[in-house]
Protein backbone atom coordinates (compact mmCIF):
# COMPACT_ATOMS: atom_id res chain seq x y z
CA UNK A 1 0.00 0.00 0.00
CA UNK A 2 3.06 2.39 0.11
CA UNK A 3 4.23 2.14 -3.19
CA UNK A 4 0.41 3.49 -4.37
CA UNK A 5 0.15 6.21 -1.86
CA UNK A 6 3.93 7.17 -2.71
CA UNK A 7 2.65 7.80 -6.36
CA UNK A 8 0.16 10.11 -5.54
CA UNK A 9 2.56 12.19 -3.77
CA UNK A 10 4.84 11.89 -6.41
CA UNK A 11 2.10 13.27 -8.63
CA UNK A 12 1.34 16.05 -6.44
CA UNK A 13 4.81 16.86 -5.98
CA UNK A 14 4.90 16.84 -10.36
CA UNK A 15 2.20 19.85 -9.82
CA UNK A 16 2.10 23.01 -9.52
CA UNK A 17 4.60 24.65 -6.89
CA UNK A 18 1.46 25.44 -4.72
CA UNK A 19 1.27 21.83 -4.34
CA UNK A 20 4.96 21.15 -3.52
CA UNK A 21 4.70 23.74 -0.89
CA UNK A 22 1.63 21.70 0.61
CA UNK A 23 3.13 18.47 0.80
CA UNK A 24 6.66 20.21 2.07
CA UNK A 25 4.48 22.01 5.06
CA UNK A 26 4.07 18.14 6.21
CA UNK A 27 6.86 17.71 8.70
CA UNK A 28 6.80 14.02 8.04
CA UNK A 29 7.24 14.16 4.74
CA UNK A 30 11.19 14.43 3.94
CA UNK A 31 11.80 12.11 6.77
CA UNK A 32 9.46 9.31 5.56
CA UNK A 33 11.10 10.03 1.91
CA UNK A 34 14.84 9.38 3.16
CA UNK A 35 13.28 6.54 5.25
CA UNK A 36 12.15 4.94 2.19
CA UNK A 37 15.90 5.59 0.24
CA UNK A 38 16.98 3.82 3.05
CA UNK A 39 15.28 0.13 2.54
CA UNK A 40 16.93 -1.20 0.17
CA UNK A 41 14.98 -4.40 0.13
CA UNK A 42 12.37 -2.88 -1.48
CA UNK A 43 13.39 -1.79 -4.71
CA UNK A 44 9.76 0.03 -5.89
CA UNK A 45 9.76 1.81 -3.04
CA UNK A 46 12.81 3.42 -2.86
CA UNK A 47 12.76 4.48 -7.22
CA UNK A 48 8.88 5.90 -5.94
CA UNK A 49 11.03 7.54 -3.24
CA UNK A 50 14.07 9.14 -5.65
CA UNK A 51 11.15 10.01 -8.32
CA UNK A 52 9.06 11.87 -6.03
CA UNK A 53 12.50 14.07 -4.59
CA UNK A 54 13.35 14.51 -7.93
CA UNK A 55 9.96 15.73 -8.82
CA UNK A 56 10.33 18.25 -5.41
CA UNK A 57 13.38 19.43 -6.44
CA UNK A 58 12.48 20.78 -9.63
CA UNK A 59 10.36 23.08 -7.65
CA UNK A 60 11.38 26.72 -6.35
CA UNK A 61 14.39 27.17 -4.69
CA UNK A 62 12.90 27.03 -0.96
CA UNK A 63 11.41 23.11 -2.40
CA UNK A 64 15.52 22.38 -3.09
CA UNK A 65 16.43 24.36 0.36
CA UNK A 66 13.86 21.77 2.04
CA UNK A 67 15.57 19.07 0.51
CA UNK A 68 18.89 20.07 1.14
CA UNK A 69 18.12 20.96 5.03
CA UNK A 70 16.43 17.96 5.28
CA UNK A 71 19.91 15.96 4.79
CA UNK A 72 18.44 13.79 2.12
CA UNK A 73 20.90 14.36 -0.26
CA UNK A 74 23.36 12.05 1.56
CA UNK A 75 20.73 9.60 1.09
CA UNK A 76 20.60 10.35 -2.82
CA UNK A 77 24.14 9.97 -2.95
CA UNK A 78 24.38 6.47 -1.06
CA UNK A 79 21.46 5.33 -4.14
CA UNK A 80 23.96 6.98 -6.52
CA UNK A 81 26.41 4.46 -5.11
CA UNK A 82 24.59 1.36 -4.67
CA UNK A 83 21.10 0.58 -6.06
CA UNK A 84 19.97 -0.72 -9.33
CA UNK A 85 20.05 1.57 -12.43
CA UNK A 86 16.34 2.71 -12.64
CA UNK A 87 16.53 3.72 -8.78
CA UNK A 88 19.94 5.27 -9.67
CA UNK A 89 18.28 6.81 -12.37
CA UNK A 90 15.87 8.90 -10.53
CA UNK A 91 18.11 9.77 -8.17
CA UNK A 92 20.22 11.24 -10.97
CA UNK A 93 16.94 12.82 -12.04
CA UNK A 94 16.68 14.57 -8.34
CA UNK A 95 20.30 15.68 -8.00
CA UNK A 96 20.15 17.18 -11.63
CA UNK A 97 17.10 18.95 -10.74
CA UNK A 98 18.91 20.10 -7.19
CA UNK A 99 21.77 21.97 -8.51
CA UNK A 100 20.02 23.12 -11.78
CA UNK A 101 19.00 26.63 -11.29
CA UNK A 102 16.65 27.33 -14.48
CA UNK A 103 17.04 30.95 -14.04
CA UNK A 104 20.41 30.94 -14.89
CA UNK A 105 20.31 28.23 -17.70
CA UNK A 106 17.14 27.34 -19.44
Amino acid sequence: ARVPALRVIGNLAAGDDALSDALLSLPALLPTLGAFLAEEQHRALRKESAWTLGNLCAGTPAHREAVVSSGIPAALLHVLQTAHFDIRREAAYAFFHLVHDPAVAP
